[in-house]
């Protein structure tokens, strides 16, 4: 899938997705939102994303809310997924736009795991998770690391030597 844009985006009030076997490249990857935006009440739940690749892409396993939203984004599963010179591989953004005033509610991002990711990214920092100052991002699946090289910060429990 070649596109300016997201290949597949999954919108507020979609639940039981699967989505398999997809090329997507060059293009904003597969995003779960953006969720939330003017304060909206929104929810994405039980979206399975197997057997991917993102060549060249902006993102990659994308999700996106807007600050200041509400709702929840949750059970949602990345897995085997092949990335080639991906930007932003992975990619949690719960502050999406957080241009706006500050804001004491976030859309509750629960239950995400990514599992079998590998290949490339276009730049150092891989993994972005920018979970919300006030409400978090919670029971999220931890990441591991074997034999890896270069830096980290602000990483628990993955720290790379």
């Amino acid at each position: 899938m070649r596109t300016g844009d997201d290949c597949i985006s999954i919108n507020g009030g979609s639940s039981f997705i699967n989505i398999t076997d997809v090329a997507c490249g060059p293009g904003h990857g597969i995003s779960i939102g953006s969720l939330g935006k003017n304060g909206e009440y929104e929810t994405v739940e039980e979206v399975h994303v197997k057997n991917c690749s993102f060549t060249g892409t902006q993102n990659g396993a994308r999700i996106k809310t807007w600050a200041g939203g509400s709702g929840y984004a949750r059970k949602i599963t990345f897995q085997n997924i092949n990335f080639t010179a991906a930007r932003n591989p992975v990619i949690n953004d719960q502050n999406y736009d957080s241009s706006d005033a500050a804001t004491d509610t976030a859309v509750n991002i629960s239950h995400i795991t990514y599992y079998k990711m590998y290949g490339t990214s276009a730049v150092e920092n891989a993994i972005q998770l920018d979970c919300d100052n006030s409400i978090g991002c919670t029971n999220k699946t931890f990441a591991s690391c074997n034999n890896a090289h270069g830096t980290s910060s602000s990483s628990t429990p993955c720290l790379l030597n």
